[in-house]
């Protein structure tokens, strides 16, 4: 039920437009109550070595899509060097 648990397990942006339509999530407490998710985006956060150690998300109570320039800020944000920041 967890959106990080299925974002962690694809290679790209995981994108759900509208969280209350997906069947996925649509039961989701975290949909059908407080905070009322309705859009959600994660990209995997994955070491050096392979090793994925969680997602870089943003979520909204707005449905919405991400923009090709919004997606590729996502992307560098999420593929900055780990060994730095984790330093």
């Amino acid at each position: 039920m967890a959106f990080c648990a299925h974002a962690i397990h694809d290679e790209g942006i995981f994108e759900i437009e509208d969280a209350s339509l997906d069947p996925r999530f649509r039961d989701n407490p975290l949909v059908i109550g407080a905070p009322d998710i309705r859009f959600y985006t994660g990209a995997t956060l994955t070491l050096s070595n392979g090793s994925n150690i969680g997602t870089l998300c943003v979520i909204d109570r707005e449905p919405k899509k991400l923009s090709e320039y919004q997606r590729n800020a996502l992307s560098a944000l999420a593929h900055t060097d780990k060994n730095t920041i984790l330093a």
